[in-house]
């Protein structure tokens, strides 16, 4: 008999009775192993076949692509060719561009506000700037909307509808529609 790798033979003395049970041998690279089913992803070259990667990674069956699912940590900056259709199902077109939005025109449904009934603020240096505020609707004043700017201390009283104001915010001295 001789070990794998080895140069000679070596006769059992006592003779021996060899079995088909095969012995595992160690293979010199396939480097150190996590567990009885797993191998250091440094120690695995060339590719990996759909078949060989485990149930829980979800794939779209294409040996090309391979999906991920799951938590993932970090902040981002290694992500390239990202779709923004995978953000929660929009296309790119529905997010606002800091360079500007061509096609964004209010006759085809585009806009920048809020969908419920919460205002919108303008910050400027982490203070409020702009507030466009909605307001209680009945049938006097239907949808109509407060416009408060300028200092971050002003505001609108309740049960007033229609109000815009500005400036403010000089040494007691306060913008208010009451």
């Amino acid at each position: 008999m001789r070990s794998n790798g080895g140069s000679s033979f070596t006769a059992l003395n006592p003779l021996q009775e060899i079995t088909p049970t095969p012995y595992a041998m160690y293979a010199p690279n396939a480097g150190s192993a996590a567990s009885a089913h797993s191998v250091a992803a440094t120690n695995i070259t060339g590719a990996l076949a759909l078949a060989q990667l485990p149930g829980a990674v979800v794939t779209s069956n294409d040996s090309g692509n391979v999906t991920l699912k799951g938590a993932f940590t970090g902040d981002g900056s290694g992500l390239t060719g990202v779709n923004a259709a995978a953000l929660g199902g929009f296309g790119s077109a529905a997010f606002w561009n800091t360079n500007g939005n061509a096609g964004a025109n209010p006759t085809n449904g585009a806009f920048l506000g809020t969908t419920d009934n919460n205002p919108l603020e303008f910050h400027v240096n982490g203070t409020r700037g702009w507030r466009i505020e909605p307001t209680a609707n009945n049938a006097n004043y239907s949808n109509m909307v407060n416009v408060v700017g300028g200092s971050p201390v002003n505001f609108v009283g309740n049960n007033v509808v229609g109000a815009t104001i500005g400036g403010g915010g000089a040494a007691n001295y306060f913008g208010t529609a009451d």
